[in-house]
């Protein structure tokens, strides 16, 4: 129970850094090009925020089994 508690906050944290993420590229990028935001990489920009939920949802239990595992050692 205590993974999958781990792998969900994982997946709302990844979504939310990845959003976060990829707003500030997407202004940044906006801003220094002179204000186009119809340039082709930046449509891919969208599924950033999908890539890194994914990523935390499977990082985070690993990275949890790791420091528990730490612990019982030590």
């Amino acid at each position: 129970m205590r993974t999958i508690g781990i792998a969900v906050a994982g997946l709302f944290g990844g979504l939310v850094f990845g959003f976060v993420l990829s707003e500030a590229i997407a202004i940044a990028a906006v801003l220094a090009m002179g204000g186009s935001p119809d340039m082709p990489w930046l449509r891919a920009l969208r599924y950033l925020p999908l890539l890194f939920a994914v990523a935390g949802a499977v990082g985070a239990p690993l990275v949890d089994a790791r420091i528990r595992r730490g612990r019982a050692a030590g």
